[in-house]
């Protein structure tokens, strides 16, 4: 057994004979309300449909035995002929169900790896791989999304020309002759040498430019499907691109709603049972299906994390009630300075990325950039990239630092430095995207829309935009890398061998549970503004969560200790939704600022052969028929909105007034929840003097002829003392 864990002690079974048989008798009971026959079982079907439904039983096993053979006493009948055969195929379909269970259970994502972080490091971080994990799986389903609808019939289908094309051939002889041209004008360097492909790979650039990755490689017209006795099949890659981009704004909307919905519920209930958490925890947080000392021992473990967490929280209450003015006042005083140094670092973060996107802009741009060495013009590409990701480990770090100086318990500790960061990471981006809008509208430009001296020569601005999100996932993941294998665990061998001032000064280090969600939650913003622009770049968020995952593992059961105050999982699961939605929105902005106001590039991309993104559904809208234009544009007007917005508002003020009645409704039902305690509190307080009456008359002297005047009537005293199950 590992160095520092607790044993792990054996259960104890009580003996069958121990049973008490008023239990046996109501678990008996409970049978027969589900339809059993409680008499004695005759046949063999019989026997396995009771067996069934005494292993389903909420009892222990010694119970379990002790009903059985109440039931099932001695052999029974065998069944034959098409009963047996029946009987058969239920036991069949019964075990091919349990090893079906059985094989989703093993293939079950990150399921042991789950056990054993929280066995380690407790609820709250688990949280996070929990989140992760969910991640992973919403950016495969806009993977498979982009991939399967825009990037594999964009490889497959020949591409048809301008004349053959419905849709291209309405856009005008002007804009299609300018398409031609431009994209003839549009080509990229590539290099034999090893060096330079990686670089261009870890740019975005050269050969990987004129690759599916990016926006500007994808058809500009319809693709030839195939063609039969019925007609051609084309497909449309413009209007499937822009549509394939909101239905995956809307599948992660709709998914993220929808769990938002199960953690809200979970908060719900775990903060309406604040007063009997450690009991609900003690007397029914054990899993009995546990068959391994390891697992018992995580169990063991995120149990107690679990009730330290609590006590925490209680401990916190009561010292807030013991704040005198004074110390209010200084705690607030200090609160409001910490802020607005919070507020300063913020501000200054956001000047530093914007002076250094300029320079990296200006320096691209002189003479100094094309006479430098390799190593130095990589480093400037990635110089606003570096800056971000640098601001994204500094500031964190010094957030931590003040936040502790708030005095707030550790799961507000973690929500503040959430919403602190949080702006951190969105107003680096929003820095980065206003820097990227100001290359984009820069004038003067040439017929082609690439702009000219003094502006940045851009022959296809939607890579551009595409490329500086590829080189920020390729930056993040770099550094969550070297920050795992090339800090963290020479920080863990520092301390843990080595007997100096060093190792006690840095000690090991907790995991950071708001520095790591905000990762994630920076990498889907970077998805979401970026796919549009790099359709494939969610293969490679996928694959870098995939990676992120052991990453994340390696450092939470190896480099990091479990933190010395506990954190409840039930609070971070709602809150790390919130941060994404609101990061989400935010996210739309860029992405539906683009389609309906900038310009497309002329010699690249699926739109531009069109003035704006969106005119593509106007130009397919013409070719519909004519009734179904008019049901279009009756569902756009105002007279169909405005009673629609009016219904929606009714529904939602219909629903807002049983959210409150029902919240009523709970309140007066745990009211009289309380008082029928207080009445069975009355009663076992009553019956106790008579109980023990009547033992002490029975072992000492002989019955009274007359019961005492403080005893109730005889009649009274025949009431049925309340069973367990009433008390509960």
């Amino acid at each position: 057994m590992s160095k520092g864990r607790s044993a792990v002690h054996p259960v104890i079974v009580r003996p069958d004979s121990t049973v008490d048989d008023a239990i046996v008798q109501r678990q008996i009971e409970k049978l027969s309300l589900k339809g059993i026959n409680v008499q004695l079982v005759e046949d063999e079907e019989e026997k396995w449909t009771t067996d069934q439904m005494i292993k389903s039983l909420p009892a222990s096993l010694p119970v379990k035995r002790a009903v059985r053979r109440k039931l099932i006493d001695g052999p029974v009948k065998k069944v034959s002929g098409c009963q047996a055969c029946k009987l058969q195929v239920k036991r069949s379909w019964k075990k091919f169900k349990i090893a079906c269970n059985e094989l989703g259970y093993k293939l079950t994502l990150f399921h042991d790896s789950f056990k054993a972080i929280e066995g380690y490091q407790g609820g709250g971080v688990l949280s996070y791989f929990v989140f992760l994990k969910w991640l992973l799986k919403l950016n495969f389903y806009i993977f498979l999304l982009m991939f399967l609808f825009t990037t594999l019939p964009d490889v497959i289908f020949p591409e048809l020309d301008y004349s053959s094309s419905v849709t291209g051939s309405s856009t005008g002889t002007a804009n299609q002759n300018l398409s031609i041209t431009c994209s003839a004008l549009y080509t990229v360097t590539t290099s034999v040498w090893a060096v330079d492909n990686v670089q261009d790979f870890l740019q975005g650039t050269g050969w990987m430019e004129k690759t599916e990755m990016f926006f500007g490689d994808y058809a500009s017209t319809e693709l030839s499907i195939g063609t039969t006795s019925d007609g051609t099949f084309n497909y449309n890659m413009p209007l499937a691109f822009l549509t394939v981009t909101v239905v995956c704004f809307l599948l992660s909307l709709v998914l993220m709603a929808v769990h938002t919905g199960g953690a809200l519920k979970e908060t719900l209930f775990v903060s309406g049972g604040k007063s009997y958490n450690n009991h609900n925890t003690v007397y029914s947080g054990w899993d009995y299906s546990l068959s391994d000392a390891a697992g018992v021992g995580y169990r063991h473990s995120s149990l107690y994390n679990e009730i330290m967490a609590n006590i925490a929280d209680a401990e916190y209450n009561q010292q807030r009630t013991e704040h005198t003015a004074c110390s209010k006042c200084k705690l607030y005083t200090l609160r409001v300075i910490v802020n607005l140094i919070v507020l300063a670092i913020l501000g200054g973060g956001g000047y530093l990325i914007y002076y250094v996107t300029s320079f990296t802009t200006e320096f691209t741009k002189s003479s100094s950039y094309t006479s430098a060495d390799r190593f130095v013009q990589l480093l400037v590409e990635f110089l606003p990239s570096l800056t971000i990701t640098g601001l994204n480990v500094v500031c964190p770090i010094l957030f931590g630092i003040l936040v502790k100086l708030e005095s707030y318990t550790r799961g507000v500790e973690i929500q503040l430095m959430l919403i602190r960061v949080v702006f951190l990471k969105m107003a680096s981006l929003a820095m980065l995207v206003a820097t990227l809008y100001a290359e984009i509208t820069c004038t003067p430009k040439d017929s082609c829309l690439v702009g000219t001296s003094p502006c940045t020569s851009l022959k296809c601005w939607e890579t551009y935009a595409g490329q500086q999100f590829y080189k920020l996932v390729i930056t993040d993941f770099l550094v969550a890398f070297v920050s795992t294998f090339f800090v963290e665990f020479p920080r863990k061998l520092i301390v843990t061998k080595c007997q100096c001032c060093l190792s006690r000064l840095i000690g090991r280090q907790e995991y950071d549970i708001p520095k790591n969600v905000l990762d994630l939650v920076n990498s889907q913003m970077l998805l979401w503004i970026g796919f549009f622009f790099a359709p494939l770049i969610p293969a490679v968020i996928v694959i870098k969560l995939f990676i992120t995952f052991y990453l994340k593992k390696f450092s939470a059961l190896v480099n990091c200790i479990p933190p010395q105050r506990p954190y409840k999982a039930s609070k971070s699961n709602m809150f790390f939704m919130v941060i994404l939605m609101f990061a989400f929105f935010l996210s739309c902005v860029p992405v539906t600022w683009s389609v309906a106001s900038l310009t497309p590039s002329k010699g690249c991309g699926p739109f531009r052969i069109y003035d704006n993104m969106y005119d593509i559904y106007s130009v397919v809208f013409a070719t519909w028929p004519s009734w179904l234009q008019g049901v279009m544009n009756f569902l756009s007007s105002a007279a169909f909105v405005l009673p629609l917005l009016l219904f929606l508002g009714l529904v939602i003020y219909y629903f807002r007034v049983v959210a409150n009645t029902s919240k009523d409704m709970v309140k007066m039902l745990k009211d009289q929840l309380v008082l029928e305690g207080h009445d069975k509190q009355y009663l076992m307080r009553q019956l106790g003097p008579q109980t023990q009456g009547g033992t002490r008359g029975r072992t000492n002297r002989p019955a009274p002829a007359k019961a005492p005047s403080t005893l109730p009537a005889p009649e009274e005293s025949k009431q049925p003392i309340p069973s367990e199950d009433s008390w509960a």
